[in-house]
């Protein structure tokens, strides 16, 4: 579920193949324009609150601003990650989106039903 502001999310692919951990897809705060907010993946481990932040590069989705009619400019919406699962220590973690735009303070995250066990 998500906590804190509300945004629209959608987490096109994922792979865990043991080695890496692949994941994109594209999320933005409602009704606010994308280029200002920042994304990032999170894996939090169960049983605390940890984030570990992921490196995580902005993608340009200009087709999310289309499907969504949008006044609102949404090409900054795209995200893709891809880390070593060898830095993890051992562990079950979930995955979730973070977004934070610090101009509108707005912030929220929400955690995925994608999990990670090392």
């Amino acid at each position: 579920g998500t906590e804190g502001d509300l945004f629209k999310l959608n987490l096109e692919f994922f792979e865990n193949n043991g080695t890496t951990i692949k994941a994109t897809g594209w999320a933005f705060f409602e009704g606010m324009e994308s280029k200002d907010t920042r994304i990032e993946l999170v894996l939090i481990k169960a049983g605390t609150k940890n984030a570990i932040k992921l490196r995580t590069q902005k993608v340009n989705r200009p087709d999310v601003t289309d499907y969504f009619k949008s006044e609102k400019n949404l090409d900054n919406s795209g995200f893709t990650s891809e880390i070593n699962v060898s830095d993890l220590q051992s562990g079950n973690y979930k995955l979730g989106v973070l977004l934070i735009n610090n101009q509108l303070k707005k912030e929220g995250i929400f955690l995925t039903d994608r999990e990670i066990n090392k």
